[in-house]
Order: structure tokens, then C-alpha cells, then sequence
């Protein structure tokens, strides 16, 4: 990706209502989940993310006729941050606190396809998201929980030793639910942007 490229993305685009990605900031994030491996009930809140738009694009295609697009961007350093108050259960292990999330993660690769339609407002064509599906492939990772409510300290130490120690296997059993958020955060954002571009003007008679 260009330098210019990088600029835009990383400072925003207001007149095509594409936000800053440095840093991408989403305001609250609420995770319910009730499965076998993972049970979950979790309030996120100013959700920060540095160093995605450092993103390399690996593959891309795109068919405007069909308005399809496949692609695969490599991130190779994203820090999080968060502040959070879960209450659920990891495999046996008990989640239960409040407090602050800081994570490193390193050559995380992402596949992304999606698919459109055509609407019309106002007599204009506009490129609406359809479906879009992604697979997440984190590379490395290390990320520690500072906790803030002191009568869940144990419990918070114990959750935080079992995910370092099987970091892999706590991965597997999170990665459908940020894979979940990633692709509604693009429909969010790509309808957006998407919205404020006519369809004459993505494919030019």
C-alpha cells in the first residue's frame, strides 16, 4: 500500500465517511455467548486498536459486474486496548471482572469475501453489503488483564495464567466471535462508505 494510501486510511475519509484507523476506536462491544467451551457475558467498552492501518494487502479481487470481492491483508502488529466487565465461564475456568485489556498481536492475517446488491435511492444506484464472511489467523500474542475489582482478583489471575499457559486452544474457542464482530464492523463501515459513492461512479459506463 502506498504512502498515500496509508495516510488516508490512517487519518480518515469524512466526505466518504470513512473513519480514522489510527487508532480504530469502537465505542461499546457487547459479547453473549452460551456454548459448550465458552459461556460468556461480557461489556466492552472504548475499544482502541493501534497499528491496523500499517495492513498489507496480500491478495485482491474484485468483479464490479458481479460486485463480489475476495481479499487477504496481513496485519503485522496490532495493539488493543480495552476496558471490560465480563462475567462467564472458559472451559472450566471461571470469568469473572472488571478491569482493563492490553494485547499484542502479531502477523494476524485476514480473508475476507463479500458479496453486494444494487439499491436505488432517490432515482441514484448504490452498492449495498450483502453478506460478508472473514477468517481470522492470528500469528503471535501476548496480552496480560488489570484488574480493578479487587474482590474478583483471584479469580482474575487464575482466567489470566490459564489463557497465557493455552493460548492456542483460547484462541480457537474466541476466534468465531471476533471473526463475527470483524464482519459487522465491514458491513457497518463499508455500507457507509458505500453509500456515499453511486454506482456509476464505482463502474463508469
Amino acid at each position: 500500500m502506498c504512502d498515500t494510501h496509508a495516510l488516508l486510511v490512517a487519518v480518515g475519509i469524512p466526505k466518504m465517511q470513512v473513519p480514522p484507523a489510527e487508532p480504530f476506536v469502537l465505542p461499546a462491544l457487547q459479547i453473549d455467548r452460551d456454548l459448550d467451551s465458552l459461556k460468556i457475558k461480557a461489556h466492552l467498552e472504548n475499544i482502541q486498536a493501534f497499528g491496523g492501518s500499517a495492513f498489507v494487502v496480500d491478495k485482491l479481487s474484485v468483479d464490479p459486474h458481479k460486485l463480489t470481492l475476495a481479499m487477504t491483508v496481513t496485519v503485522p502488529s496490532l495493539y488493543v486496548v480495552t476496558d471490560y466487565d465480563v462475567n462467564g465461564r472458559l472451559l472450566l475456568v471461571p470469568l469473572r471482572g472488571k478491569g482493563v485489556f492490553k494485547g499484542n498481536f502479531t502477523n494476524t492475517k485476514v480473508d475476507v469475501k463479500g458479496s453486494g446488491k444494487l439499491i436505488t435511492k432517490n432515482g441514484v444506484q448504490f452498492v449495498q453489503l450483502e453478506k460478508i464472511q472473514s477468517k481470522l489467523k492470528v500469528g503471535g500474542m501476548a496480552f496480560k488483564f488489570e484488574n480493578k475489582d479487587k474482590t474478583n482478583a483471584l479469580i482474575t489471575t487464575t482466567a489470566s495464567n490459564f489463557i497465557n499457559e493455552n493460548q492456542r486452544q483460547v484462541l480457537d474457542i474466541v476466534t468465531p466471535i471476533v471473526q463475527e464482530t470483524i464482519d459487522e464492523v465491514i458491513t457497518q463501515f463499508g455500507d457507509r462508505i458505500l453509500g456515499s459513492i453511486p454506482y456509476s461512479e464505482i463502474l463508469p459506463e
